[in-house]
C-alpha cells in the first residue's frame, strides 16, 4: 500500500476508536458505519475497481477470524464492535497491512492481559478462562457446580490503536524510504 491518505484515515479511525472504547467499553456503531463508507470511498477513488477489490479482501481478511471467535465463544471472546473494527481497517488497509495490524493488536492485548492478570495474582485463572472460552468446555447442566471463571475485562480498542499506528507508520517509512533509496 503506497497511499499515505488511507494509512492515515486508518490511523485516525483507530485512535478514535480506542480512545472512545478506553473510555466507555464500545467501540460505537456510527463511527465503525462512517469509517467504512468513508474508506470505501476513498478506496474506489484512488484505484477505482481494484481499490474495491483491495478494499473487500481487506474486509474478508480481517473479519472472518474475528466473527467466528465471536460466534462460537457467544461474544465472550471478542465483542462484536470489535470484529466490527477490524472489518473497517481491513477495508481502509486492505489483507496485508490488514492482518499486521489485526495480530500485532491481538499479540498487545494477550501480553497485557497477561500482565494486569499476573500483576493480581490472577494469572492461572485469566489462562484457564482463556481455554473454556477457546474450546467452548460449558455443560449446560453443570453451570451451577462450575468454579467461576475470571472474565477479563481488557478493552481492545486501545491495543488496537497502537497496533496500528505501528503498522501504518511502518508502512509509509518502509515505502518513503523504498522511494527515496529509488530516487537516489
Amino acid at each position: 500500500m503506497d497511499n499515505p491518505t488511507l494509512l492515515l484515515g486508518a490511523v485516525c479511525t483507530a485512535l478514535l476508536l480506542g480512545a472512545i472504547d478506553f473510555r466507555t467499553g464500545h467501540m460505537p456503531n456510527w463511527l465503525n458505519a462512517g469509517s467504512f463508507v468513508l474508506a470505501v470511498l476513498l478506496q474506489w477513488t484512488t484505484t477505482r475497481t481494484l481499490g474495491l477489490t483491495h478494499a473487500g479482501w481487506g474486509i474478508l481478511a480481517c473479519g472472518v477470524a474475528p466473527a467466528v471467535l465471536f460466534y462460537f465463544s457467544r461474544g465472550e471472546g471478542i465483542g462484536g464492535g470489535d470484529v466490527k473494527a477490524l472489518m473497517v481497517l481491513g477495508a481502509w488497509l486492505g489483507a496485508d497491512v490488514g492482518l499486521e495490524c489485526e495480530l500485532l493488536a491481538f499479540i498487545l492485548l494477550g501480553v497485557g492481559a497477561l500482565l494486569r492478570a499476573t500483576r493480581r495474582g490472577q494469572a492461572g485463572a485469566l489462562l484457564k478462562r482463556a481455554a473454556h472460552v477457546s474450546v467452548r468446555l460449558r455443560l449446560a447442566n453443570d453451570d451451577a457446580q462450575r468454579a467461576p471463571l475470571l472474565r477479563t475485562q481488557e478493552r481492545f480498542g486501545p491495543y488496537l490503536a497502537s497496533s496500528t499506528v505501528l503498522c501504518c507508520l511502518n508502512q509509509y517509512l518502509s515505502t518513503y524510504l523504498s522511494a527515496q533509496h529509488l530516487l537516489a
